[in-house]
């Protein structure tokens, strides 16, 4: 067996063949956690090794996880479990994350939850790591190495457990030594998301959009303020509007913030991730055509489609932000063009591995003649 071997292959409730290491001990306190999630939620599983915690999540919860595995040898492996699992709320992202990487996936995705189990120490700077984890997820569940079973031992000896963690367990490893398993909340209610239209968009986005976040465990939606006519989406102040007390916080905040009155609107966060973090960061799983079949046949008006307004789902890949006729002028042959053009940036472009320098997009569109004057 592998030494990289340490979960089991899990395939439809069963485990088809054994790992290093038994995970069914930590699945249960993971799966005890989510069970407080009252809502559809995302999970981040970083080092996923043969997805057992993943996979199973998949499975038994409403949820889309997406792992991160940098190993070559499981990777195949690994897409190849997805696939006999037939999990289409799961994404697999080949990618060796740095503490760079972190920095750049947390301005452009936020998670639930993170599952950061015995890989922390293989990052130079573990403490920095767990900051950069604890800012792209409301809740870390973390399992620590110890010095004397762990590769890079210094790194460990170095790693600073945060005053707020809460320890939930402690489980034996295959080498008989005990490591804790920690969580490490922060809940948001105030989180300013740059977004991969942020990237794109540049100069626009800043000074046009405010984002804010808010999540707990019944209701997760994103908070926008700008100067705009909302978008065609439910303005925050109507009487009587779902969240009315939480959003009239917030646009008190935003407001004072931006120093003028705002228009302000807010839309449900779908679980997931974008389009373009999976051809940023080696995407694998689900496969470009498989993409390509969930976006081909999207026939709603819409007036702005492009690869950063698609989320890989649940349910597939979806096309998202759809804008209101109320103040856009959007038209068929509008949608129709942008539908294309996005589909052969699919077929065309090649998936890398780097967040950091993202891919150069250019799309021709029409998005500045849809709005109304």
């Amino acid at each position: 067996m592998s030494k990289y071997q340490y979960q089991p292959h899990w395939v439809k409730g069963e485990i088809v063949k054994e790992g290093l290491r038994g995970s069914e001990d930590r699945y249960k306190e993971i799966s005890k956690f989510c069970n407080t999630y009252n809502r559809p939620f995302s999970v981040l599983d970083l080092g996923a090794n043969f997805g057992y915690f993943s996979l199973r999540l998949a499975a038994e919860f409403d949820c889309h996880v997406t792992m991160i595995e940098k190993a070559k040898g499981i990777t195949p492996q690994l897409q190849n479990l997805c696939v006999k699992n037939e999990a289409n709320n799961v994404t697999l992202l080949k990618h060796n994350a740095s503490i760079e990487t972190l920095k750049a996936l947390s301005k452009v995705e936020k998670f639930d939850v993170i599952l950061a189990m015995s890989v922390i120490h293989y990052f130079e700077d573990a403490n920095e790591a767990i900051k950069i984890l604890r800012s792209m997820c409301d809740h870390l569940l973390i399992e620590l190495p110890v010095s004397e079973d762990a590769a890079h031992p210094d790194v460990v000896k170095k790693i600073i457990v945060p005053d707020d963690a809460i320890l939930l367990s402690r489980f034996r490893t295959h080498i008989d030594s005990v490591r804790p398993f920690y969580l490490m909340s922060s809940p948001r209610t105030e989180e300013i998301i740059e977004g991969w239209s942020g990237k794109y968009l540049g100069e626009f986005m800043k000074k046009e959009s405010i984002f804010k976040m808010y999540s707990n465990f019944d209701e997760k939606y994103i908070i926008y303020a700008n100067r705009l006519k909302s978008r065609g989406q439910k303005i925050l102040r109507t009487k009587g509007k779902k969240h009315n007390s939480v959003e009239a916080k917030l646009a008190r905040v935003l407001e004072k913030q931006a120093g003028r009155r705002l228009k302000f609107s807010y839309r449900d966060i779908i679980p997931g991730i974008n389009l373009m973090t999976y051809f940023n960061m080696g995407g694998q799983y689900p496969t470009k055509q498989s993409i390509l079949d969930d976006v081909s046949g999207y026939d709603e008006p819409h007036g702005d489609i492009r690869p950063w307004n698609i989320i890989l789902t649940n349910d597939g890949a979806k096309i998202f932000d759809k804008k209101s006729q109320e103040f856009f002028n959007i038209t068929k042959e509008l949608d129709e063009y942008n539908l294309q053009k996005t589909i052969e940036w699919i077929e065309n472009t090649k998936i890398q591995d780097d967040p950091i320098r993202p891919i150069d997009i250019r799309i021709e569109n029409h998005y500045t003649t849809a709005r109304k004057k």
